[in-house]
């Protein structure tokens, strides 16, 4: 064997080690939270994100289909205010999910509020339970 082949042999050997060391030291890190946490949790928030307005658009297609079954109507005591304010979900901009007191409905079908007063004590409780999700006030 030359004195080449010797020394190629080594920076091999030598690179092999390395590559392992780097292995356990990305193992270790991992373990420890300090790589990738942050995209971690940001790939997760976009995926609850998605799966929360696929479980909008579920409730929203029941929802229609529900109306559409029972041929029922509005009753009077759920007529809109002349002034009033809704808390949506800004997902979209288009005919936005709003609040109903207890879940997202379809545009058009959320709790009335007469007061920004009324509504911005339900939209600090939304924040609470969801401080991820764009909610805001809007005015009808």
């Amino acid at each position: 064997m030359n004195d080449n082949d010797e020394l190629t042999l080594r920076l091999k050997t030598a690179e092999s080690e390395q590559e392992k060391l780097q292995e356990e030291l990305l193992d270790i890190k991992t373990s420890l939270g300090l790589i990738g946490e942050k995209s971690k949790q940001k790939k997760i928030s976009a995926e609850l994100l998605e799966i929360e307005t696929q479980i909008i658009k579920l409730q929203t297609k029941f929802e229609k289909d529900e109306d559409i079954n029972s041929h029922t109507t509005n009753d009077s005591s759920e007529e809109v205010a002349p002034e009033s304010y809704v808390i949506c979900l800004m997902f979209s901009n288009n005919s936005p999910p709003e609040w109903s007191g207890n879940r997202w409905r379809i545009a058009g079908q959320g709790k009335c509020y007469s007061t920004s007063e009324q509504a911005y004590q339900c939209l600090q409780q939304l924040q609470q339970k969801w401080p991820d999700y764009p909610i805001e006030i809007l005015k009808r």
